[in-house]
């Protein structure tokens, strides 16, 4: 149902609304709908009676998406590159170059003048390597070592054996509160969250079938109150899940 490399290409989108739970997506099928009605038709029938599909469909989740994805100058520039790579040869952890930077942190500019090469995770900018000195901070595809290998090698080497900062304002961010708190997150959470205020637990969060649906922290900062952090592109999958 979807071609399998990094690339996100112009593929079908399916899933149960982020915000609507009677609203589902079966859309955007494009040349892909010849080959992919059956399966596609059979998984969004799982979504709907089951409450969940019977394999991972993350790669044609529209919960990959979010609010700032509507933008209309965005989707045109978007559609137009992702429909033109149709045919262009597919290389390994290639990244789309339009209607970017769509989202960026306070740092941006500063990690950018540090020789910064972005890539984008849910909108936003985010660094994937530093280029030395003279070394232009553009990512050269191949299906051997990339350009960035020895760089990215430098970089692991010194988080390592010294100290590294990283930007994390990515993260996506929810407040849970009211009356109730514990008990919800207790129900989904499968590690113990009723801790004093202050402490931070490391968690995934389960289906009914014991499967892991999130992986998170939530930190607890009163009785009634918890501050949830999650990766980036998991941002509106996850606050749906919750």
């Amino acid at each position: 149902m979807v071609r399998k490399h990094s690339r996100r290409t112009a593929v079908l989108f399916s899933g149960r609304h982020p915000r609507c739970v009677v609203f589902f997506f079966g859309a955007g099928f494009n040349a892909y709908g010849i080959a992919a009605n059956g399966g596609a038709g059979r998984a969004l029938a799982e979504w709907i009676v089951g409450g969940e599909p019977s394999m991972d469909l993350w790669p044609v989740d529209i919960r990959r998406f979010g609010e700032h994805h509507h933008d209309t100058k965005f989707l045109i520039e978007r559609t137009t590159e992702a429909t033109g790579k149709h045919y262009t040869m597919a290389w390994p952890s290639d990244e789309h170059e339009s209607g970017r930077p769509l989202k960026t942190s306070p740092l941006y500019e500063r990690l950018k003048s540090d020789g910064g090469c972005f890539g984008s995770k849910f909108g936003w900018e985010r660094p994937n390597w530093f280029a030395p000195d003279g070394v232009e901070p553009r990512d050269e595809p191949s299906y051997s070592r990339a350009n960035w290998f020895e760089h990215v090698a430098r970089e692991h080497r010194h988080t390592r054996e010294a100290v590294s900062l990283f930007d994390e304002s990515s993260f996506a961010k929810y407040r849970l509160e009211g009356p109730d708190a514990e008990k919800a997150l207790s129900w989904i959470c499968a590690n113990d969250v009723a801790v004093e205020p202050g402490r931070l637990v490391y968690t995934q969060l389960c289906n009914q079938r014991g499967g892991i649906e999130a992986d998170l922290t939530v930190c607890r900062l009163a009785k009634d109150e918890f501050y949830i952090v999650t990766g980036t592109g998991s941002a509106a999958r996850d606050f749906n899940w919750i």
